[in-house]
């Protein structure tokens, strides 16, 4: 399998092709994925302004999340995910 990858000047991947189609990507100022186009069907990225984390998912591909005191991921989507007290999952 072959595929084709393009990065923006500073390394971060800007687009990759092959066997399951096009995929572009967009981010903010802080490095977070903001957009995310695969074969013209596009999925933004809502991240929270204070802690960087990936809120929601909209558009193309449509995903909710959420996290606890810790900054563990606790929900996505319908799947929980519980962690230990040493923060393990």
């Amino acid at each position: 399998m072959l595929y084709e990858l393009a990065l923006f000047p500073d390394y971060r991947l800007s687009s990759y092709g092959g066997p399951g189609g096009t995929h572009a990507f967009q981010y903010d100022a802080n490095d977070n994925r903001t957009r995310k186009t695969v074969s013209g069907a596009i999925t933004h990225f809502n991240n929270a302004s204070t802690s960087n984390q990936l809120n929601t998912l909209s558009g193309a591909l449509s995903q909710s999340r959420s996290y606890d005191n810790n900054g563990n991921t606790t929900a996505i989507g319908a799947e929980v995910l519980t962690y230990s007290d040493a923060n393990r999952l």
